[in-house]
């Protein structure tokens, strides 16, 4: 049985025919005894009477209702299988992309454990310097607390007390180990703030002639002590500096002290 659709369409090509048009093969829809759906592929070959008109077709038509129904499933799986192949594709790039990441992260992973290992050795090279200076810093501080101690006791003896000149001789040494304790004290304390990142800079407008003069008095006992000759030079009319006062005469008094340790004689 051919519903509505079906007959129109093949009267149409029939029409086609009579007017002389060649009908390619073309598939229709048929109901089968079974009240079933089925597509069909029409052949349709010309009939003509004696003067060659073509009166009729022959028409054979081909069950193909298994193959379209094949051809679907494979048209289905083809476009099932291209969306895959997409989602691969788009996996991949993003595979890649993931492999890039890991290579960049690796990448700063090894700079960091280079640099956490570069790190960790200079916190290692600080740490034993900072004991090897708190070692002889402990030595030094033993040095003018046993002076201290020896002649503040040498004060406290009456034929001491009662010689004026040499009275004087010993509070300066007491003075001049006070000064040099003052300033180991004030050597731990400012390595401590380099340590904690406290240390802060205090600029001031100095005069260096008076700043030296005073380097210069604070100097003079400590070089007489170790029988030393001290020179200084220091050109006048000098314009005013901007500097930390305490940090600068920190470090001409460690330089002074330094010279003043190491030169036995001159």
């Amino acid at each position: 049985i051919l519903p509505k659709k079906s007959k129109l369409k093949v009267m149409k090509n029939f029409m086609q025919r009579m007017m002389g048009k060649k009908i390619p093969p073309y598939e229709l829809a048929f109901i089968d005894k079974n009240r079933k759906e089925r597509i069909g592929r029409v052949h349709a070959t010309p009939i003509r009477d004696e003067k060659g008109k073509i009166v009729k077709d022959l028409v054979m038509i081909s069950d193909i209702t298994e193959q379209k129904k094949a051809e679907r499933e494979l048209e289905k799986s083809k476009k099932e299988l291209e969306i895959k192949v997409e989602e691969l594709e788009k996996t991949k790039k993003s595979l890649l992309n993931t492999m890039e990441d890991l290579d960049e992260t690796n990448r700063q992973l090894l700079y960091a454990r280079d640099h956490l290992k570069k790190t960790l050795e200079q916190l290692k090279a600080v740490d034993e310097k900072k004991d090897e200076f708190i070692s002889i810093t402990a030595h030094e501080l033993k040095t003018p607390m046993t002076a201290i101690k020896g002649f503040s006791e040498l004060l406290m003896n009456e034929s001491v007390m009662n010689d004026k000149k040499a009275m004087k001789k010993y509070l300066q040494i007491i003075r001049n180990e006070i000064i040099r304790l003052s300033r180991l004290v004030e050597e731990v304390l400012e390595l401590s703030r380099v340590d904690l990142g406290t240390v802060k800079i205090n600029y001031e407008r100095i005069d260096i002639q008076k700043f030296m003069n005073g380097i210069k008095m604070e100097m003079e006992g400590i070089i007489k002590q170790k029988g030393l000759k001290s020179f200084w030079e220091i050109e006048p009319g000098l314009p005013e500096m901007e500097v930390d006062k305490e940090k600068l005469r920190q470090i001409l008094i460690n330089l002074l002290s330094n010279a003043v340790k190491y030169t036995p004689k001159g």
